[in-house]
């Protein structure tokens, strides 16, 4: 791996949407792609989330970071249809490290308990997001590199005690990878539509091979990957701004309202005037925190 003092010269990090949110009823999902980087800190009840291949128990104090281009799901577990958590949505890339996550092979749960400090470092995220001063996108950039910072360090920890330690090299997943770059490439070309020919090229594959390589990977197609990317984006903008729906869906490469609103509503159970109306007019308090 490139010396650890390179990996942080150039990094991205863009903060998306987040909310401490207390959770009873649609929140059980079929497998679905992560399109960026999470977090999840669990408060209270409990649940089980599949990564990839693997379930984890998400119960009070447990805390998740799912790289992108993962595949996820998760149900709930026995009759208690209830649960409250904190998360947070962003995209984050080191130029000089691509494969940054993958490489530091970290595990994608740590069970770090109740921390007060972890919660307000979440909060202070979500009130800075609605700030447009250059100080806040500052301090909130530095909030995120704190809990990743956080997260590496309680991941090293519970390396020794187990006596793994955390790899740098093998990575856990080669073919995410590709994934990872075909995410990037989506996002980049975000504002206009994307062919699978071109994906093919970007995974260096030709394009049978690479869609059967896609869907294995995945569960999903690339088309449908591209519209959850897009749709995603799109309710970013409208949550974290006070853009038109119009312009919102101008920038993720929709000209046709009546097909956006159509595709927004399939992914979100709401056509997005309604998604705007019932999202913007939610009361907050102030440490951020959404009622359903």
């Amino acid at each position: 791996m490139a010396d650890i003092s390179k990996c942080l010269e150039k990094i991205q990090l863009n903060y998306l949407f987040g909310a401490t949110i207390t959770h009873t009823d649609k929140f059980e999902t079929g497998t679905e792609i992560s399109t960026c980087c999470k977090f999840y800190y669990v408060l209270d009840g409990e649940y089980e989330l599949t990564i990839g291949q693997q379930t984890y128990e998400a119960k009070a104090g447990s805390m998740f970071f799912i790289p992108a281009g993962l595949p996820q799901s998760r149900r709930y577990v026995g009759s208690v249809r209830h649960v409250s958590q904190q998360y947070m949505h962003f995209n984050f890339l080191s130029l000089t490290e691509p494969n940054l996550f993958d490489r530091l092979s970290l595990p994608y749960k740590i069970d770090i308990g109740l921390r007060t400090d972890v919660r307000k470092m979440f909060n202070s995220v979500f009130r800075l997001a609605s700030q447009t001063t250059l100080s806040s996108r500052f301090k909130l950039t530095a909030i995120i590199l704190s809990l990743l910072g956080l997260y590496i360090e309680k991941s090293a920890g519970e390396a020794r005690e187990n006596g793994l330690g955390i790899m740098a090299g093998s990575g856990q997943l080669q073919e995410n990878t590709v994934i990872l770059k075909i995410t990037k490439y989506i996002k980049d070309n975000i504002d206009r539509q994307i062919t699978n020919e071109e994906l093919a090229r970007v995974a260096c594959m030709q394009g049978n091979y690479f869609i059967r390589f896609f869907r294995k990977q995945t569960g999903t197609t690339p088309h449908k990957f591209i519209t959850k990317i897009k749709i995603d984006t799109a309710m970013g903008l409208l949550e974290n701004t006070d853009i038109t729906i119009s312009r919102a869906m101008e920038k993720v490469g929709y000209y046709d309202m009546s097909h956006f609103s159509r595709t927004f509503k399939q992914l979100h159970n709401l056509p997005p005037s309604e998604y705007v109306k019932k999202f913007r007019n939610t009361n907050y308090k102030s440490d951020g925190i959404k009622k359903n």
